[in-house]
């Protein structure tokens, strides 16, 4: 079991973490709550202990920046962790779930998403 200390060597709480991602901790327990961030571990008391690697932070704000709802942000980062995991990284995350027809029309569709918001960013 962890230790209830504050200081888990590499670790910080849920108040530092705001801090130095500049989100509010409901905001952190909001994209806990939808899965956008990993399950962290806790100390007996209950204390969330974050590393530096929990946080796809600047992707989240950069995504939401641009119009995508947390479920379209919970999707892709999905879609990118099952990719990485492709041995080798070679082949596609939709191949190595077999169900490549349907995820890849949702991944086209989340590519037309984003070129049209970034079409209406630049052209604005």
């Amino acid at each position: 079991m962890l230790q209830e200390s504050a200081c888990v060597a590499g670790t910080i709480q849920i108040g530092q973490a705001a801090k130095l991602t500049a989100l509010s901790i409901d905001a952190i327990r909001l994209y806990e709550r939808r899965a956008l961030l990993p399950t962290v571990p806790r100390t007996p008391g209950r204390f969330r202990l974050y590393t530096p690697m929990t946080f796809p932070v600047d992707l989240i704000k950069q995504m939401q920046g641009v119009g995508f709802s947390l479920q379209e942000i919970k999707r892709l980062l999905d879609l990118r962790e099952r990719r990485e995991r492709v041995p080798g990284g070679q082949g596609t995350a939709e191949d190595e779930t077999g169900q490549g027809p349907r995820h890849r029309s949702g991944a086209a569709r989340i590519r037309t998403r984003v070129a049209l918001i970034l079409k209406s960013a630049i052209e604005n």
